[in-house]
């Protein structure tokens, strides 16, 4: 029966494809992350902003498909650590929530470091159904002209244990 079930869902999945997106190739919409470019540069934008400081956001949409960048203030205020307004997130999840979308990534920069989670950032991952992007500036220095990008990993993190998630960055244009 399960493999009846996933025939027919690979079947209607390879379907609404062709039908909707037909640029975009099967993905795996468990583990994978969907997001297109110019939510990306609204994404590092923010990250830049905030430097030195880390920025934190969060990420919506469906089907793990990014569609909207809720950028969120980080009341620590420090190169190390985030934490969102409480007041803030709330706000978010229920705009996220009116627009029929779901939450789907939380991101954070680290201004001097690699973008993989600090013990801190595992033990605040209550979000068990949710993936976490970490945008990392450690390996760039201050002339941007150098068109080097951060470093920028997603991550499933469960029971404290963290596994590294696919992402495809897409144009605009195709979804």
């Amino acid at each position: 029966m399960f493999l009846k079930t996933q025939s027919a869902l690979y079947v209607i999945l390879q379907h609404l494809q062709t039908k909707i997106k037909p640029d975009l190739e099967m993905v795996d919409l468990v583990n994978e992350l969907i997001i297109n470019n110019l939510i990306l540069e609204e994404i590092l934008s923010h990250c830049k902003a905030e430097f030195p400081y880390e920025a934190c956001g969060i990420l919506a949409g469906k089907d793990n498909v990014i569609t909207k960048v809720y950028k969120a203030k980080n009341i620590e205020r420090t190169s190390y650590s985030y934490f969102m307004d409480s007041r803030e997130q709330y706000k978010i999840m229920k705009e996220i929530k009116d627009n029929n979308l779901k939450m789907i990534c939380i991101y954070h920069s680290h201004p001097y470091s690699v973008p993989y989670p600090s013990p801190k950032d595992i033990s605040l991952a209550f979000y068990e159904d949710i993936f976490y992007m970490i945008i990392g500036f450690q390996h760039l220095n201050d002339n941007e002209s150098t068109g080097v990008r951060p470093l920028i990993k997603v991550f499933s993190i469960k029971n404290n244990n963290v596994n590294e998630i696919a992402y495809k960055i897409l144009d605009y244009e195709k979804l």
